[in-house]
């Protein structure tokens, strides 16, 4: 996976949604759309970014899980988020650990697609830039930045509201729209 534009393949920009989505096995057409990819040998970036969110979802669901199989109700979860990172309900090391390994062992098979750049100045510049100028939070506007400073044809996301402003700057799509985005950069 090189880091370059191919002339004759676009690169695509796939935001971490994408990436849950295969984890979660939440969304066949994420997982058909991966499987086009490979087959087609699209150039695709992800942002490093985007292991951190995922980290940050699954340990998040864990810790949820955990607490309600200990009794506590959705509202009692919802009330003592904050003790999920530090103090008596938070998640030991070696769960944390196999919190990890699980994202790394989902994704097995389709991480050799997907290159992660590392950030530049430039690039945080742009996303501080887009961040600043749109609604998006900083983590979308980093997926956003990301995907314009490596000159991707197309972004894909399982978040509408990403998509709808990414628009003003880039194709956008969901997973179930890619191969007709792909269609239509041809």
């Amino acid at each position: 996976m090189s880091l370059q534009s191919d002339t004759a393949q676009p690169t695509i920009y796939l935001d971490t949604t994408v990436l849950l989505d295969v984890v979660d096995n939440r969304s066949e057409s994420a997982y058909q759309m991966l499987e086009t990819i490979r087959e087609q040998d699209f150039n695709v970036l992800a942002s490093p970014f985007g292991i951190l969110e995922m980290l940050k979802a699954k340990k998040t669901d864990v810790w949820a899980e955990s607490m309600l199989e200990r009794g506590y109700t959705v509202v009692q979860i919802s009330r003592r988020m904050g003790s999920r990172r530090a103090g008596p309900t938070a998640l030991t090391v070696e769960r944390l650990s196999e919190v990890y390994a699980s994202i790394r062992q989902s994704l097995q098979g389709h991480l050799d697609i997907v290159g992660f750049p590392e950030p530049t100045p430039g690039l945080m510049n742009q996303a501080e830039d887009i961040c600043a100028s749109t609604m998006l939070a900083a983590g979308d506007s980093l997926h956003l930045a990301t995907a314009l400073y490596f000159d991707c044809q197309l972004l894909v996301s399982s978040d509408s509201d990403l998509i709808r402003i990414a628009r003003n700057y880039i194709n956008a799509t969901p997973p179930q729209g890619f191969s007709n985005a792909v269609a239509d950069l041809f």
